[in-house]
């Protein structure tokens, strides 16, 4: 027995009821092999005789055998197994001997006449007793002992399937979590720098970046907190990356958000809006502008982002997580690149079944949707707009 796994240690290889089975089905079997032998010298009426006057012999040896395996093969080793077999047969030898005409063989020897009333049933010697008890019980000890393994195994793998599903179902939690975007370290590194210069140097520009870096990190924390955001959400964040991102370097105040319809309770992915605009950035050739659309249609909401960039600019491992947030939460999301430089540098669609009643009703980004109002905001606009978004 392998002993490298606690299952089924400390309780018995069956039940009650499967041990009585075992018991009624070994000594029928092999008082029928021993006891029953359908010569011609024989009359039936002798071989049912002789049958029953085995059945008590071999019913206390299947009894011995049943309790020994299923208390024994769960606990013990296959040398141990063995040692306690050759025990109880040594036992029931021993109690062949000092009861009287416990067991019944038909084998060998057998009397001058068994018919006759006087003359005694044949009695299985000690070395014959042995051997028959070696043949059947050790038959029935391994088939027993490989039986419980086999069920061991079934028991095992059925464990380990259930700990496989929650395996998968903590690893795709984890995996979700880890398609989540982030705000980048470096970008952040690059303002605080940035602000410690201006400080230093011109006190009203410092103020004026570090305005929009804490309405910039006030927008984000939410989604950094709660794992979870809205379209709303992600646009306002993106223009506040904007507006951080031209009060760094002068040349992306041409970049630009455009806003056909307001949908802010449209489930999005947290924070994966900043690396792909952060890509682009990176992508974009000198001062071309980059400008973020987003257009609500009967059924679906298109993001559109434009910029002066070669196809292939995205990473694929952003890409890849990127569709995978989107579908985790719109099975019927699609994200395309840029096959040409007409085409717009990323396209997003996502259904817009769930939430088109409410489209409507829901209140605008800008007063007039549809406009293109340049990238350049007020400080109070920010806070307006979460305003909005949190009513």
């Amino acid at each position: 027995m392998d002993a490298g796994s606690n299952f089924g240690r400390g309780r018995a290889a069956y039940g009650w009821r499967r041990g009585v089975a075992y018991v009624l089905l070994w000594t029928l079997v092999v008082a029928t092999l021993e006891n029953w032998v359908p010569v011609s010298s024989l009359s039936p009426e002798l071989n049912t005789r002789l049958f029953l006057r085995g059945i008590p012999g071999w019913l206390l040896a299947a009894g011995a055998f049943v309790a020994m395996t299923a208390i024994a093969v769960p606990r013990l080793s296959a040398l141990q197994l063995t040692l306690a077999t050759i025990a109880v047969i040594a036992l029931i030898t021993l109690l062949r001997a000092v009861a009287p005409n416990p067991f019944v063989s038909l084998r060998v020897p057998w009397p001058p006449d068994l018919s006759s009333p006087t003359e005694p049933a044949p009695v299985a010697n000690p070395v014959y007793l042995s051997w028959a008890l070696c043949l059947y019980g050790g038959l029935f000890v391994c088939a027993n002992a490989l039986a419980h393994r086999a069920e061991r195994k079934a028991a095992l793998l059925s464990r380990a399937e259930i700990a496989r599903g929650r395996s998968e179902a903590l690893f795709s939690q984890a995996e979700l979590a880890a398609l989540q975007g982030s705000v980048d370290p470096a970008f952040l590194l690059r303002a605080l720098d940035e602000l410690q210069r201006r400080y230093a140097a011109h006190a009203g520009g410092a103020e004026r970046l570090l305005d929009h870096l804490v309405s910039f990190l006030r927008l984000a924390m939410p989604a950094v907190r709660s794992g979870q955001s809205t379209l709303g959400a992600e646009l306002a964040l993106a223009r506040a990356y904007f507006q951080l991102a031209a009060e760094l370097e002068a040349q992306h105040a041409a970049w630009r958000c455009d806003i056909d319809a307001a949908l802010a309770d449209l489930p999005f992915p947290p924070l994966l809006i900043l690396p792909v605009l952060g890509q682009l950035a990176a992508a974009v050739a000198g001062r071309s502008p980059i400008t973020l659309n987003v257009v609500a249609q009967a059924s679906q909401v298109t993001l559109l982002l434009h910029g002066d960039v070669q196809p292939g600019w995205l990473a694929e491992d952003l890409r890849y997580r990127l569709g995978v947030g989107l579908r985790a939460i719109h099975s019927q999301a699609r994200v395309a690149q840029a096959s040409s430089a007409d085409a717009p540098a990323l396209t997003m669609i996502l259904p817009l079944e769930p939430f088109s009643s409410r489209a409507d009703a829901a209140p605008s980004f800008h007063p007039q949707p549809g406009a293109s109002p340049p990238w350049t905001f007020p400080p109070t606009s920010l806070s307006t707009l979460a305003a909005t978004l949190k009513s």
